[in-house]
Parts: C-alpha cells; sequence; structure tokens
C-alpha cells in the first residue's frame, strides 16, 4: 500500500484526544472486570463451602448424629499444659474427619486466599500440619460445636479454652436449636508464620465475643487474628477474613451458604469496626449466628 501523499497527518491534538479517550474506556472497564473477577472467584468458593457442608451432612449420618471433632490427637496422648500432640504426626482436625467425603483437598480451598498453602506454603515441613488439607480456606464454628470437656455444651476447661485434643466432644445435631441460622463454617485468615518455625491458624473460627464461649480470639482492636505483621490485613473481624468485595461466604448447619457483610455475621452483638475485642458482647441471643442456642439468658 502507497501513502496518500494528500493525506493530512495526525495531529498531536487528535493524539492526544485518542489517548485520553482509551485511558477513560480502560478506567471505566476495568472496575467492572475487576468485580466480575471477584464474583467468579467468591462463586467458585462458595460452590467449594457447599461441598464440604455436604460431606459434613454425610459425616454426621455416619457418626451417630455427631459433628466431627475440630482437632482431635489420633492416638489419644497429649500434652494437657498446651493442647498439643505427643505425638504431633497424629493431629488431626475437622478437615481429616471430611476428606473421605470430599474426596479432594481443593474442596477446602478458595480462589480469593491471600496465600496458596498448596502451592506457597511450607507446610509439609511444619511438624503439626504435615498434610496440605490441614489449611483450609474455612474455619470451623468450634467453640459451639466441639466445646471441651463434654458435660455441658459450653463448659470450658481451666485453659482458656483453647482447642483441645482429648476432652473436646462434638455435639450432636439435635442440640442446634435453629440450624439454618447458626454457623457451620467461614472465610477465615491465616494467623502465623508461613514456616515450619511458626504456627498457622486456619481451620478455626472465632465468633465476634470472647465473653460467653470458649475461645480465645474474638473480633475487634487488640484480636488475635488481627495482627498486619503476620497476614497483612487487619479488619475488625479477627480470625474471619471478609475477602469477597468486604464480605465473607458462610455456611449454615442446615447446609446453605451465602455471603454475608461482617455486620450481618456479626449480629446479635455489638460489633462495630474499631470496637476493642474486650467490649463485644451478645446483645440479643435470638439473632446471634454463632451459638447453638437461640433462647434464654445464656448462649451456653
Amino acid at each position: 500500500m502507497f501513502w496518500n501523499r494528500n493525506r493530512s497527518p495526525l495531529k498531536l491534538t487528535e493524539l492526544l484526544a485518542a489517548i485520553a479517550i482509551t485511558s477513560i474506556v480502560a478506567a471505566i472497564a476495568y472496575p467492572a472486570i475487576s468485580r466480575a473477577r471477584e464474583k467468579a472467584r467468591a462463586a467458585q468458593c462458595i460452590s467449594n463451602q457447599r461441598k464440604v457442608a455436604l460431606a459434613e451432612y454425610q459425616y454426621i449420618q455416619d457418626h451417630d448424629r455427631g459433628v466431627p471433632p475440630t482437632f482431635r490427637c489420633e492416638d489419644g496422648k497429649e500434652h494437657p499444659p498446651a493442647n498439643t500432640c505427643v505425638n504431633l504426626l497424629s493431629t488431626r482436625t475437622w478437615v481429616h474427619c471430611l476428606m473421605p467425603y470430599v474426596k479432594s483437598k481443593w474442596a477446602f480451598w478458595c480462589p480469593d486466599i491471600e496465600k496458596n498453602p498448596y502451592e506457597e506454603w511450607s507446610v509439609k515441613s511444619h511438624s503439626i500440619f504435615p498434610d496440605f488439607h490441614e489449611l483450609p480456606a474455612f474455619g470451623y464454628n468450634y467453640a459451639y460445636l466441639t466445646p471441651e470437656n463434654g458435660n455441658t455444651v459450653g463448659t470450658c476447661l481451666a485453659d482458656a479454652g483453647y482447642v483441645d485434643g482429648v476432652n473436646v466432644i462434638p455435639v450432636k445435631d439435635r442440640e442446634i436449636e435453629v440450624p439454618a441460622q447458626t454457623v457451620l463454617f467461614a472465610d477465615v485468615k491465616y494467623v502465623g508464620a508461613d514456616s515450619g518455625g511458626g504456627f498457622v491458624q486456619g481451620w478455626g473460627a472465632d465468633p465476634p465475643t470472647t465473653k460467653n464461649a470458649c475461645y480465645w480470639g474474638g473480633w475487634g482492636i487488640g484480636s488475635a487474628g488481627d495482627d498486619p505483621g503476620q497476614h497483612g490485613v487487619n479488619t475488625g473481624t479477627g480470625i474471619i477474613n471478609p475477602r469477597h468485595n468486604g464480605g465473607v461466604n458462610v455456611t449454615f448447619c442446615d447446609g446453605h451458604s451465602q455471603w454475608l457483610t461482617p455486620r450481618q455475621l456479626a449480629a446479635g452483638t455489638n460489633w462495630y469496626p474499631g470496637i476493642a475485642t474486650t467490649s463485644v458482647d451478645i446483645t440479643d441471643l435470638s439473632k446471634f449466628l454463632w451459638s447453638l442456642k437461640k433462647t434464654g439468658k445464656s448462649d451456653l
């Protein structure tokens, strides 16, 4: 093709105008594309949660209506002061219990987690977590589903109520008053060092308040899960991770999953962004989404 000598060269102003228009279009389109990609990731995450919920239902059917234990020592031998297994390789969690039903570690994965533990984290060298699927993207409502001591739901031992490998007794599904309004598991962060020398918490989810139950984290300023030095994000929601456009994918004890804002997930409490973790308390038990009980004067 020969150059048309009669054609006027593209003026600088026209070139700048074309660049400006292109930039404006890109600026408008990029957020929409990003939102679409995030919706796709969130949809994959919630699809995985539903698979795990189905596995939970199958486990309950096979185990006398009992839910999986959050944490246990397979050989029954435990160090009581630290609540760790004597043989660390015998450590098993609710993920191990459900693996025979799910049959894929990827069911416990979310595309939006900060780091992919199956590829990047050196978990195989970690003595407490010898298997990749020990680091799920979802945290179990261990405070209420597997209370310690087994005497009554919510009974705590004298060790600050931390998840115990021997004394934990999983509840029966009949003890859950309103399954459709009781959290089974939800999106969580990973708290701890990403190496064999540090502890990684990824399998338990702490409810908003620490005042009336057996767990150690809670939400709010000063909570264990809000340490930017550990995971790079301070959300005021403790271990819970609002990674999907500021919201959390949550699965309930009746098997349904949905996206909730932190405020919705903290329903029935006085939690708000910026509150101290020691100040969060249950204000309306009937709306509190974590406890097995929705009536009475106590969540235990």
